[in-house]
């Protein structure tokens, strides 16, 4: 019973992490879209 809460928080915290990475990612190719190329 406690393996499937503990594996149950992983995958909510992993899921957010990557949902938040992913958002981060977006903003920051919109923020700097050909900044990095230029450079």
């Amino acid at each position: 019973m406690l393996y499937y809460l503990i594996i149950g928080i992983l995958v909510l915290f992993a899921g957010a992490t990557i949902a938040g990475y992913m958002v981060i990612y977006r903003q920051e190719r919109k923020k700097n879209l050909g900044k990095y190329y230029r450079e």
